[in-house]
């Protein structure tokens, strides 16, 4: 792109010129500077009434593009604060509101949810493949039925995954994309079997360095 729209796709719509995953940081710093004027102003129906709105837009203009348009749009008008990180958040904050009220329903209900959820969300990401964005019509009601569902599970004690989601997620999410692209290099001259083997056990593998590196880390901070 030219520098000029570089320099506002960086400024209004959270592209990140290091590494494109790390647009998430910039969008949800962008919605915690909104959320307090929506809390000021009290503004909050509003806010919920337009969570549809920006939804729709984020999806037709990323996955839905190609379908309704015939043509691409640059990711980062479907993947910012606006269209994906306000709306979510908004979302997760009905969910609290309500919290009482939702999870008096049995679980079961959420759990039923999730599998003909799961089933459509896949097929409809296999009918819109190959398209910029990150957000499917499907996913938007998967993600609240599978929220409402760990919420709805009584945890008597911190579990392991649950630690590492507390303390490490986010360092996770940052540093994934650089050890993607190191297990990238050292795949590249492999065999059939191990490219397969990789394939298949990719997430898990990526995860598991991924923690193993951030700990490594953390302990070198504390003996320093």
């Amino acid at each position: 792109m030219p520098w000029w729209k570089t320099q506002i796709a960086i400024v209004f719509f959270n592209e990140n010129p290091s590494a494109f995953h790390l647009w998430y940081l910039s969008a949800y710093l962008y919605v915690l500077l909104l959320i307090p004027l929506i809390k000021k102003y009290n503004m909050w129906q509003l806010a919920y009434m337009i969570v549809p709105l920006l939804l729709a837009v984020g999806i037709v203009l990323g996955k839905y593009s190609n379908l309704l348009f015939h043509r691409d749009f640059y990711a980062f008008l479907s993947r910012n604060f606006l269209c994906v990180g306000l709306p979510f958040y908004l979302i997760g904050h009905l969910i609290a509101e309500n919290k009482e009220r939702l999870l008096c329903h049995k679980k079961m209900i959420y759990a039923m949810s999730v599998l003909p959820l799961t089933v459509l969300a896949v097929a409809e990401g296999l009918w819109v493949d190959k398209v910029f964005g990150d957000v499917y019509i499907c996913t938007v009601f998967l993600s609240i039925c599978i929220f409402l569902l760990t919420l709805s599970c009584r945890v008597e004690h911190e579990g392991l995954i649950s630690r590492i989601g507390r303390r490490d997620a986010l360092h996770i999410y940052i540093t994934h994309l650089f050890w993607i692209k190191v297990m990238t290099l050292l795949m590249a001259n492999a065999s059939g079997f191990w490219l397969e083997l990789y394939r298949i056990t990719g997430p898990l593998v990526i995860l598991t360095i991924s923690f193993l590196a951030i700990r490594l880390v953390r302990l070198v901070i504390k003996e320093k």
